[in-house]
């Protein structure tokens, strides 16, 4: 297993603080692909990684999948991250699903505002942004007491009045779909 992960089979002799950042997060992977699982969890299996070795994370991830047809959960805040190794992104918001689409449609046409704001703050100073970038406004709310109506309201620059009190429902369009008051047909109520 060592070996699948790029690692040789003698350091298995070593200590944890003799490995750097990137050789412990492949031992991580090799201990949760050694029962030959079908499906992990990856809980921001590259968010504490320099550049570099987060690309190599992100190849051995896609070649283990390949490899071993393995599925995988992919937990984190970096969209264009997660759209490299996923087919369908579902983006979260204080404990809700907000937007599901596919993975390219997440990072490159972001629909929902927090969306938006997730995809922009990793934006490459090489992309060209669609138009400018949103920010949130204000600190989070409580995820033990959310706010009510749409859970996203009090950070949102684009939030109408019934954003307040009126959860948003699903808008779907082709394969995707937004929680968001801003895709309902209906006209605005206060």
């Amino acid at each position: 297993m060592l070996r699948l992960v790029g690692l040789p089979e003698d350091c298995g002799d070593k200590y944890p603080h003799e490995f750097s950042g990137g050789q412990r997060q492949r031992i991580a992977i090799a201990k949760a692909l050694i029962l030959d699982p079908r499906l992990v969890v990856l809980d921001e299996p590259i968010s504490a990684l320099d550049v570099s070795i987060r690309a190599q994370i992100l190849n051995l991830l896609a070649d283990l999948r390949q490899e071993l047809g393995v599925a995988y959960v992919f937990i984190a805040h970096d969209l264009h991250a997660v759209a490299n190794l996923s087919d369908e992104i579902a983006v979260m918001y204080l404990g809700e699903i907000i937007e599901f689409a596919p993975a390219a449609e997440v990072a490159h046409a972001p629909r929902h505002p927090y969306t938006q704001m997730l995809v922009s703050a990793v934006q490459s100073p090489l992309d060209s942004p669609a138009g400018p970038a949103l920010a949130p406004r204000g600190e989070p709310p409580s995820a033990i007491s959310p706010p009510s109506g749409c859970r996203f309201h009090p950070r949102c620059p684009l939030a109408m009045p019934r954003c307040e009190s009126q959860a948003p429902g699903w808008h779907a369009a082709e394969r995707s779909m937004v929680s968001c008051h801003l895709f309902d047909p209906a006209p605005a109520a206060g």
